[in-house]
């Protein structure tokens, strides 16, 4: 993160006192819950929240498909993805299918060799040993060409799904997905393992109606999360009982798995989706990042406790070798990068190597444009000749409209504003890469510096109680479109703060107004450690959290940023208008607070600001510059004295310099001739007229 960039808070409510104050009021309008019936629906959602699964268009026909070969004996082949989505969507149909005694087996295509969805080898491959019925799961909705050959070939297609569509729709025999043109289904939020717990719950209701559908929804809420739906509607019951009846009726290998990562689970303990999200969801995920997706595949299907913990363990090998491989990849890049001073210079960072894994090059692309702040693109080799790639954006660039400005050079590319996918020829990566750092040097593809935060509202030290998480934990399950609510809290004094995780991450003692006292914890974090010192007075932006080690359970605040308070920030924006009065000709006496300049201190403050300009970090606050100095420099510098400096240095050679709208500046190091001539303090405008109006200390 950039510690020294200014973030704009904005915040719903700002009510802080009095009785006005009603967190579950607050909570319930947050969620658009107005009326009685709406807040029942929400606080009350499990399985007869759930739609009935023949609402969709073709429902009917998908049933009787299957019922058709049921009665033949025919073979059935689920064609599913690699993700967790995919994955779970698999497992949940084939768990369903040899219950009921149906011959079915499951394809998942490689993601190192085939890409995502049906594709051109896969369906030769069906071709060629042809089931009586097709069945995607997660995919097909883009493949009309590919769903045309497999029916040419008298192979009987039904597509399940949940993707947007391609202009062209594709033509199976039946056609499961919300989101398809004229579907009736009252809800389009499903993911792919949602559409396919609907049809397994349509062919239970004709084939096998007793049936315990709690292990399939424990798949379906996996799967949800996993792929970040909405959690409204009939998804919210279906996490909700996924996570509640989880040790109860989740399937043995995943009872299995969290049990394993979390001990509590047998004690009684419901895990949230936070578990999910951060501890099942990325194994199951390093199988198809791995390109063998064979352990996930058991771990969600057997009802071996023998067999899922073999599969368990394997799984967790995958997991530890992406890790690994995630972070050798991310070093290699941030060390190439700062080898390469254009590529911290630059709009876009854009990096390739041959030898990069393909499995984890989004998830690199990601922890460097949250590094940079800015959009990057990560590629690896292939073994045809190409390169292939993830992207993510940062801030208001359209990452998918960049990499549409070299379309002629790629193989294909696809995804959104935020993330997308490329493949590259290797001869015409260069052309490729030449491209969009033209495009993104145009001054319409500028991201914005100044990012907003947004919070729920401002929350009264008194309500920073263990009561207020209980009511909090009535509007579980969180995620995708119920988000956990972030507080943001005022005037709390820094007791204590220390470095954590190898200095990562943020460790803080916060104090009250009342005299209590509150840990929090800013995961990669750590860079804040160069603003704050104990005593300063502080607000937060943080969720409420317990914590739970060693049976002891403790209120705490997971901290999503932290700046000084109010009446330091104010202090800063005079100074920073100080300084334009100056810049406009308003003579130093005339200002308060102007500023003095030491020349003592520019020695330092220069080794300081080269340290900050190599890691590549703007835009920068002056007045954020000047409190992180008196750290590095054991004084605190005003705003004013800061902007003196920045403009000295500029005017001397060294750096270059842009005042952003924002209030802001971004700095570069400029590359200096051995053999000029050294700048004089003494010549510089700035100095002079500081000189001139008794703005310089110690000369005599």
């Amino acid at each position: 993160m950039n510690p020294f960039q200014q973030h704009r808070w904005e915040t719903d409510l700002t009510i802080q006192e009095g009785e006005n104050f009603n967190l579950r009021k607050i909570m319930e309008e947050s969620r658009g819950l107005e009326s009685e019936e709406q807040c029942t629906a929400f606080y009350h959602a499990d399985y007869s929240s759930l739609h009935d699964p023949f609402l969709f268009n073709d429902m009917e026909l998908a049933v009787e498909l299957v019922d058709q070969v049921r009665r033949q004996g025919g073979k059935i082949l689920i064609f599913g993805d690699y993700d967790c989505d995919g994955l779970t969507s698999t497992a949940l149909l084939l768990r369903f299918f040899h219950a009921s005694g149906i011959h079915a087996e499951a394809r998942i295509p490689n993601r190192l060799e085939e890409g995502y969805g049906l594709n051109e080898a896969a369906v030769e491959d069906i071709m060629r040993d042809p089931p009586a019925l097709l069945i995607t799961v997660d995919c097909g909705s883009s493949s009309a060409e590919l769903v045309q050959k497999l029916m040419q070939a008298g192979i009987a297609v039904i597509l399940t799904d949940h993707h947007e569509l391609s202009q062209e729709e594709p033509r199976p025999l039946a056609f499961l997905n919300p989101c398809r043109r004229g579907e009736r289904y009252p809800f389009k939020g499903l993911a792919g393992v949602g559409v396919a717990l609907k049809f397994a719950m349509a062919m239970a209701e004709r084939f096998c109606p007793e049936t315990n559908p709690l292990p399939w929804i424990s798949l379906a809420a996996l799967g949800t999360v996993a792929d970040s739906m909405p959690l409204l509607d009939e998804n919210r019951a279906l996490v909700r009982l996924g996570l509640d009846y989880f040790y109860e009726a989740a399937v043995p290998g995943l009872r299995l798995l969290g049990e394993s990562l979390k001990p509590e689970i047998k004690k009684g303990e419901k895990p949230g989706t936070e578990f999910f999200s951060f501890a099942l969801v990325p194994r199951l995920n390093a199988a198809g990042r791995m390109g063998d997706t064979e352990p996930a595949l058991t771990l969600l299907t057997t009802d071996d406790e023998g067999e899922a913990l073999a599969a368990a363990a394997a799984l967790e090998e995958q997991n530890e070798e992406r890790r690994r491989l995630e972070r050798e990849i991310c070093a290699e890049a941030i060390e190439r990068i700062h080898r390469d001073d254009p590529l911290l210079h630059r709009n876009l960072i854009l990096l390739a190597d041959p030898a990069w894994h393909l499995g984890v090059l989004g998830i690199v692309a990601s922890r460097l444009s949250q590094r940079y702040q800015r959009p990057t693109l990560v590629f690896g080799g292939d073994r045809a000749g190409e390169y292939r790639g993830s992207a993510r954006s940062y801030g208001d660039f359209d990452i998918l409209e960049a990499i549409a400005s070299g379309r002629e050079y790629c193989e294909s590319f696809g995804g959104h504003r935020l993330a997308a996918g490329i493949s590259v020829k290797e001869d015409e990566f260069e052309d490729f890469a030449a491209a969009l750092r033209d495009y993104a040097a145009l001054p319409r593809s500028a991201i914005e510096s100044s990012v907003s935060h947004h919070s729920l509202c401002i929350l009264p030290h008194r309500y920073v109680r263990e009561e207020s998480l209980n009511i909090l934990n009535d509007f579980e399950p969180y995620g995708q479109a119920n988000e956990r609510p972030i507080f943001q809290i005022n005037h709390l004094s820094l007791l204590n703060l220390r470095l954590v995780g190898g200095g990562e991450h943020l460790s803080v003692t916060l104090g009250l107004d009342d005299g209590r006292e509150i840990g929090g914890i800013a995961f990669r974090s750590g860079e804040l450690a160069k603003l704050f010192v104990r005593g300063d007075e502080v607000d937060v932006r943080a969720e409420l959290k317990l914590h739970v080690w060693n049976e002891h359970r403790e209120l705490q605040l997971l901290l999503h940023d932290m700046r000084f308070s109010e009446a330091e920030r104010r202090q800063m924006k005079r100074e920073k208008e100080a300084s334009k009065l100056w810049r406009e000709g308003r003579h130093l006496t005339e200002l308060e607070p102007g500023g003095t300049l030491d020349p003592a201190m520019i020695p330092s403050f220069w080794c300081f600001l080269e340290n900050i300009l190599k890691a590549g970090l703007k835009p920068l606050d002056t007045g954020l510059i000047g409190q992180a100095f008196r750290l590095a420099g054991g004084s605190k510098m005003s705003a004013f004295t800061v902007e003196r400096l920045l403009d000295l240095l500029a005017e001397m050679g060294l750096i270059s310099l842009d005042k952003l709208q924002t209030g802001e500046v971004s700095a570069e190091l400029c590359a200096l001739d051995s053999s000029a001539k050294r700048p004089q303090l003494s010549a510089q405008a700035t100095w002079r007229r500081l000189l001139a109006e008794g703005g310089v200390k110690n000369v005599g």
